[in-house]
């Protein structure tokens, strides 16, 4: 296939954009010109993993930076904050971003945080993929997500599609007055009204890429029936363990590791603490990777800023961690059990599909103390049942390959696309 200029749209945290810069290197390995459209707050991580960046608004704050990523981890109004401080107030900018970011591309590719996207697509009637990072974005009635806005329904039954009406019906009315500033620019732009964002109204009606494993979801009857599950879509690192780290991995039994990813660390609250006082309870090593260098955690603990995940998992006897994708992505790829402490947005669905297939078990935010933790690792780590099932879908994701899977989908639709332009004599 000729080389073809794709642009990517996203926004969020790293685990929002790891999927798609995986899938542009894998397109760029195959003679492309991917580029991708975000905050300039990512300009570095993407520029380092050898991909073009265009700054697309709305950037990160720089200021106050904690305080914004511990608004957006709050359950109940963390995703409305998202789109109502950070996301549409720079739509109109967003907008034109990436109408200049599309001039001479054949393909945009856009997120479910990034809605701008969609109106330039439809706008300008551009060959058109939406992606999604994780199975809460399909809002099913078949496969009901836990929405974080019901955090104590983790513990709760689903109870099938009566219910996930019931549920949709009250996250739109909390959603759709938000929206305002996008319906009013899609009036503008002379398009419908359409769907709300949030929901169907993020899906492009010729693709979706559904950027995760069958581990966590497989299609359902109401997803858009051109969807395609690829399998995890992990950006492969180029770091090595620091010496540190490789001398503690070596140099004792298997640890448990504790993280909280990229956005959670912004408001760990007793995380660090209680989960110091669970190792001692167990008497279990325990390396923490804080992901900030400012992080206070209790003496005695090994701890690292940032070490290359991937790289540390494969000597871990368990993971603790938020239930981002990525992480749950590489966790399972490396056979390794896991204990979820959801935050917000996915997470709680995540780990409640974890937990339901046998790898992993959630813990509510409020219920993380050391006793409780300390039961749920040995748990984890004793069982056999736990063991296999961890071993099951390690064999599972190692015969996955996200990206490959992603940008074949991406060069069919690209080739359907330019067979059915020369048919029209375009």
């Amino acid at each position: 296939m000729n080389p073809r200029r794709v642009v990517f749209a996203t926004f969020g945290s790293l685990g929002d954009l790891h999927p798609y810069l995986a899938v542009a290197r894998e397109l760029k390995k195959r003679g492309h010109a991917p580029l991708i459209a975000t905050a300039e707050y990512h300009r570095a991580t993407i520029e380092n993993a050898g991909l073009e960046f265009f700054a697309a608004r709305p950037d990160l704050p720089r200021e106050n930076l904690s305080a914004h990523f511990a608004r957006v981890m709050e359950p109940r109004g963390g995703t409305k904050y998202l789109f109502q401080k950070l996301i549409l107030p720079s739509l109109r900018e967003s907008y034109d971003d990436l109408s200049r970011a599309m001039a001479g591309a054949d393909l945009l590719i856009t997120h479910s945080l990034a809605p701008a996207g969609v109106l330039v697509a439809q706008k300008q009637k551009l060959p058109w993929i939406s992606g999604v990072v994780s199975p809460i974005f399909f809002y099913s009635r078949h496969d009901p997500p836990l929405m974080p806005i019901f955090p104590a329904l983790a513990k709760l039954p689903i109870f099938g599609p009566l219910w996930t009406k019931f549920l949709m019906k009250t996250v739109v009315r909390r959603f759709e007055p938000i929206f305002a500033p996008l319906y009013e620019l899609r009036a503008e732009l002379g398009l419908p009204r359409g769907p709300l964002p949030l929901f169907a109204g993020q899906h492009s009606p010729h693709k979706v890429l559904a950027l995760f494993s069958r581990a966590l979801a497989v299609p359902q009857a109401d997803w858009p029936p051109h969807t395609v599950v690829t399998g995890f879509c992990s950006l492969e690192e180029q770091r090595e363990l620091s010496p540190a780290a490789h001398r503690f991995l070596q140099d004792g039994a298997a640890p448990l590791v504790f993280t909280l990813g990229a956005s959670s660390t912004h408001d760990p609250g007793d995380f660090w603490e209680q989960s110091a006082r669970a190792a001692r309870l167990l008497n279990r090593r325990a390396l923490f990777l804080t992901g900030r260098d400012d992080v206070q955690t209790p003496r005695g603990v090994t701890a690292f800023s940032y070490e290359p995940l991937a790289e540390i998992l494969p000597h871990a006897a368990a993971l603790v961690h938020h239930g981002g994708a990525g992480t749950i992505a590489l966790a399972l790829r490396a056979g390794v059990p896991q204990l979820i402490m959801p935050h917000a947005n996915d997470q709680f669905d995540n780990a409640a599909r974890l937990a339901r297939h046998g790898t992993a078990r959630l813990i509510l935010r409020s219920q993380y103390k050391a006793l409780r933790v300390a039961n749920a690792l040995k748990t984890l780590t004793e069982n056999q049942e736990v063991k296999q099932r961890c071993d099951v879908w390690r064999k599972i994701i190692a015969g996955e390959h996200g990206a490959q899977t992603a940008a074949d989908e991406i060069e069919k639709f690209l080739f359907h696309h330019s067979d059915t332009e020369a048919q029209r004599g375009i």
